[in-house]
């Protein structure tokens, strides 16, 4: 589970952190019998963490919010790809901002390994010529430690602690615009796959979460053949009462995005990765839109105790109370930097129910400097 996630001088960030800590000293009233998570609970030999299971980012355009994703995707292409990755050539900083400045990433992660959690924190720094450092630590103890290295030094790739390889497949980098037609059905066989479960078994896991959505579709089923690819495709009701099957691609597009957020969310969710989704909602109902956020933090489905991070422009989250007043996330230009902060540090130490009254219209209001002034 992600902790915090740092940016320092990436594009319109000059200095920005996402994070996930449960800001409170005291526990909400009755979390053990709520159907979601208000938080999840993490120990390690040094200390026990409250970390948030989701942060939902709000924003005008043009504030910054997609930087914080390209620099999450860049992050993971760092630990990925370190070894061949050219880093120099993918130095992006703030324009606007004279003199020369380093960026710097650097992420804290709790990890499970051999039923122990692990607090992993990784920094990297580099400009254009070289990397300045790159630090990793566990648990306090010091794995990599290097100064002034070259252009394509990173030592992160020939690291051989056991708990790396949880760290790179933590991430879950989720683009709606991704695919077409049959590509979302290829992609649910896929993600069944990747779970070394059965795919049939998967498919009717997604078949039972999209039967009540409300969308028109009350089953999925994986057909097989000898000699052709597995299809998935979807069964409605016609006039009679009778099941008449759709090939995939046949539904609308707006469908399809949604059986595969459906797919998407609960594979990442079983295998508790961080989920990572710019603008998650295009094409999709607010209220199916919310139905999904509410999944995520769902103990019902969350059993590998996934996070979800997303941005969209949908108010209506707020008012119907689906994430907390610590999981909003409001982005706004201050001059030529991006900035980010929660809703609840803007008013300290009131209640959920406080925050959210007239929430909406105070945002549009422009109480939180968070909205365009056009003067069109």
């Amino acid at each position: 589970m992600i902790a915090s996630f740092t940016i320092h001088n990436y594009r319109s960030i000059l200095e920005a952190t996402l994070n996930f800590r449960y800001p409170h000293a005291r526990a909400c009233r009755n979390r053990d019998v709520r159907e979601i998570y208000p938080f999840f609970q993490v120990k390690t030999k040094e200390e026990t963490a409250r970390l948030l299971p989701c942060l939902g980012i709000w924003g005008p355009n043009g504030s910054g919010k997609s930087n914080l994703f390209r620099a999450l995707r860049l992050f993971q292409e760092v630990i990925l790809n370190g070894q061949t990755l050219p880093l120099p050539r993918l130095y992006e900083p703030n324009r606007l901002v004279a003199g020369p400045r380093p960026t710097r990433f650097e992420l804290q992660a709790y990890l499970p390994y051999k039923r122990k959690i692990h607090n992993v924190i990784y920094r990297l720094t580099y400009d254009e010529t070289r990397i300045f450092d790159e630090t990793l630590t566990c648990d306090g103890t010091s794995y990599l430690s290097r100064e002034n290295l070259g252009p394509c030094e990173l030592a992160l790739s020939h690291c051989k602690a056991p708990w790396i390889n949880v760290l790179r497949q933590h991430f879950c980098f989720i683009d709606v615009w991704s695919m077409t037609g049959n590509g979302y059905g290829k992609h649910i066989f896929a993600l069944a796959q990747q779970l070394h479960e059965d795919p049939t078994l998967f498919i009717e896991k997604v078949s039972a979460i999209v039967a009540r959505l409300d969308v028109g579709i009350h089953k999925l089923e994986l057909l097989t053949a000898p000699d052709a690819p597995p299809l998935v495709v979807t069964y409605h009701t016609n006039t009679l009462g009778e099941e008449v099957c759709f090939d995939i691609n046949e539904e609308s597009d707006g469908t399809q995005r949604i059986l595969f957020l459906v797919a998407e969310l609960l594979a990442a969710l079983t295998k508790g990765q961080t989920i990572i989704a710019d603008e998650m909602d295009r094409s999709i109902h607010p209220i199916l839109f919310r139905t999904l956020i509410r999944m995520c933090k769902s103990k019902a489905y969350n059993h590998g105790k996934g996070q979800i991070c997303f941005s969209t422009h949908d108010l209506s989250l707020m008012e119907a109370s689906t994430i907390a007043p610590e999981e909003v996330v409001l982005v706004g230009k201050r001059g030529v930097e991006t900035r980010i902060e929660t809703l609840s540090s803007l008013v300290p130490g009131r209640s959920s129910a406080y925050l959210f009254k007239r929430f909406r219209e105070r945002y549009l209001e422009g109480w939180y400097q968070n909205i365009p002034y056009p003067s069109l």
